[in-house]
């Protein structure tokens, strides 16, 4: 059986006018710990290019944590992260790595058992100028012929995208995988999954793309539409693109809620009233699509900050979502999973510090 130890929040702006910025927490084990990232860009831009608002945060060392992104910029970015560390039950591994090529594999340091109790979280930065061909990136678990890998397609060569991903394996948990095809001019499609318990279970998605294309093509919400049916859905589909899922059902004790509601344009900041959990600090929030992205009408291809939200629970009862200010021309439909962990309090975070702009040789690729 799985249980949770505690869960630590970071809620702050960070790499105002900078590429990194660390900041430290309370000491933890990074063999029982991992991150959920939401974020938003936290000023006024009119266009936002991925090297200047993709996100990267990982464990620099069991003291701190590291967010990146590819390009400075005046404006910083207001994250929510998530550190959930487990103290039974759950074994976490985390892979640093660049992505210079189309495809891209490293095996899992764990190779025993198989694939249906992990599940993973990622973020990435990206040196990209347009969204869609610039970022394309698609992480998932694959048994390649009896090895277990995580796997990543990027849409461009050399565009240096540099992913976290940590693998949980979670004895409590049981995952199922799949692709959902959408051809162009569709907005949506489903795949048929074993049943679920739905109050046990959320949705993971991540999508490859094979030119430039705007928010409104590649930004995707992903729900269930019964306890044996999944649906993916965006708003058009300028080229046909794969959409690959992960279905993570927990069994032990935790609660999973659904959420669905809508940014109106002009509009960046919401309450969503949720069931009461059992405390505010006991909960963490994962949007389907890259932990933090939405679906959204937006259709200028080098902007994603309509779309990516930053999530946070203020109450048992309430969250507060945001995206970017003045970057709320369109609509934008956010559905993500409220996931009540039973834990212990929210550690504090008292100290910040701006590090130097550079990718440390710690965190060398693993193959």
């Amino acid at each position: 059986m799985s249980t949770l130890d505690n869960i630590q929040t970071i809620d702050q702006d960070v790499m105002g006018g900078a590429t990194e910025e660390d900041v430290d927490i309370t000491s933890i084990d990074q063999a029982e710990t991992f991150l959920m990232l939401t974020y938003r860009l936290d000023g006024t831009r009119i266009h936002e290019t991925p090297k200047h608002a993709y996100c990267r945060a990982f464990f620099f060392d069991d003291d701190t944590v590291r967010f990146t992104r590819n390009l400075n910029d005046t404006d910083g970015v207001q994250v929510m992260l998530y550190i959930v560390r487990m103290s039974a039950g759950v074994t976490v591994e985390a892979h640093d790595l660049t992505i210079a090529d189309i495809d891209f594999e490293a095996d899992l340091t764990d190779q025993t058992g198989d694939l249906t109790n992990r599940y993973i979280f990622w973020s990435q930065k990206d040196s990209g100028n347009v969204v869609g061909a610039d970022d394309g990136a698609q992480v998932w678990l694959e048994n390649d012929g009896g090895t277990l890998k995580i796997k990543v397609t990027s849409a461009v060569e050399n565009r240096q995208n540099q992913v976290t991903v940590y693998v949980v394996k979670d004895t409590g948990a049981s995952v199922q995988r799949g692709t959902i095809d959408i051809g162009t001019g569709e907005t949506s499609d489903t795949a048929a999954i074993n049943e679920v318990v739905l109050a046990k279970s959320w949705i993971s998605l991540s999508a490859s793309w094979g030119s430039n294309m705007n928010p409104d093509d590649w930004m995707f919400n992903g729900k269930f539409n019964s306890t044996t049916q999944i649906q993916v859905e965006h708003v058009t589909a300028a080229i046909a693109c794969t959409v690959r899922f992960e279905v993570v059902e927990r069994t032990d004790d935790i609660t999973v809620q659904e959420i669905d509601d809508s940014f109106g344009a002009g509009e960046n900041d919401e309450d969503d009233t949720i069931t009461a959990i059992s405390a505010a600090a006991n909960g963490s929030i994962l949007f389907p699509h890259k932990g933090c992205w939405c679906k959204s009408d937006h259709s200028s291809s080098d902007n994603i900050a309509e779309g990516n939200l930053w999530a946070k629970i203020d109450t048992p009862t309430n969250v507060s979502v945001k995206r970017s200010p003045d970057q709320d021309a369109s609509t934008c439909t956010r559905h993500y999973f409220v996931i009540d962990w039973g834990a212990v309090a929210v550690g504090a975070l008292p100290k910040r510090r701006v590090v130097e702009a550079s990718f440390p040789e710690e965190l060398a690729v693993d193959f």
